[in-house]
């Protein structure tokens, strides 16, 4: 029978630790399943609350790490998976029941690697985050097979949306842990080797009032400069990359640069962001292209108070 691995990153998360593991011990399909609940070093009582949800169930798993950051929690979750496929969630999402089984059946209709579904903010004390119900809309599944291109435009999924193989997901190494932030860069890596599937349906639902949340929305600085440094590992990564997803990513990567550096700072059109932006619309890019994308996350750490991973900081 297939298994499904529910990977679950937390960090001072304990406001949100019932509605998000009922949610998922109430997802319906006929599969096995595992929880793995990677604690990233909690200092409220998500422990304990999460113990008491492992005493009552066995297919809960507990890994507690010395805090890392959101990529190294997420990828100690990849590493510990057992079931055939991945499913994320997010520390303060909740999924509707039947998420997980129009994903697979997503995967099992096309062969992708990749299913990922549309994601809602909605309040907290509403009763739809509270206790999700089915989506019973119909909607066929919508392949992708340009998947990376998706991924270089457009980065518009996070964990919670996403079913993934799980060898796909230890193949390329989980996330990228130079990056802190771990929504984007695992997704950015499969996109490489497989094609992707959406199920356009809302089937997870994300808390309005996760002030702390780091997941794409409104976090300004980190999740822009977080979005270019994963794009410039991918280039110094990825060596055969095509010429034309190299120009793509420069350009995606410039244009974030620019538009931040125009708007925050109010830098000109004889401002480098500006310059590299132009070289890169016009191709002009370089035997190192990475260079340029490397260089525009400087931009964001100017004005931004930029996180990285515990172990590239040396912080305790």
């Amino acid at each position: 029978m297939t298994k499904i691995s529910y990977v679950i990153t937390l960090f001072n998360k304990q406001e949100y630790i019932r509605p998000v593991l009922d949610a998922v011990l109430a997802q319906t399909g006929d599969f096995d399943r595992e929880i793995i609940l990677v604690n990233d070093g909690s200092t409220d009582d998500t422990l304990p609350r999460i113990e008491a949800y492992a005493d009552k169930h066995p297919n809960i798993r507990i890994i507690s790490i010395e805090n890392s950051g959101p990529s190294v929690a997420f990828n100690t979750g990849i590493k510990a998976a057992t079931g055939d496929f991945i499913k994320f969630v997010d520390g303060d999402d909740v999924l509707c029941p039947n998420s997980t089984q129009l994903l697979l059946d997503a995967l099992e209709q096309t062969g992708f690697g990749l299913a990922h579904s549309l994601i809602e903010e909605i309040e907290v004390d509403s009763d739809t985050y509270q206790k999700p119900t089915e989506n019973l809309d119909s909607q066929p599944p919508i392949p992708n097979t340009n998947a990376i291109t998706t991924m270089i435009e457009k980065a518009h999924f996070n964990p919670s949306c996403v079913l993934v193989k799980t060898e796909l997901a230890q193949r390329v190494g989980g996330s990228d842990d130079r990056v802190f932030i771990q929504d984007y860069s695992l997704c950015l890596r499969i996109s490489c080797i497989s094609n992707f599937v959406q199920v356009p349906l809302i089937l997870a639902y994300a808390p309005k009032e996760a002030g702390s949340r780091l997941s794409g929305y409104g976090s300004g600085g980190q999740v822009l400069h977080d979005l270019n440094l994963a794009l410039a590992y991918l280039l110094e990564d990825q060596p055969d990359l095509s010429p034309e997803m190299r120009s793509k990513v420069v350009k995606r990567a410039t244009s974030r640069s620019w538009r931040w550096a125009k708007r925050l700072e109010k830098k000109s059109m004889f401002s480098k962001e500006f310059g590299n932006y132009m070289r890169a619309k016009m191709g002009l890019i370089g035997v190192n292209p990475e260079k340029l994308v490397f260089e525009s996350c400087e931009t964001f750490r100017r004005t931004s108070s930029i996180r990285f991973p515990r172990h590239l900081t040396g912080q305790s």
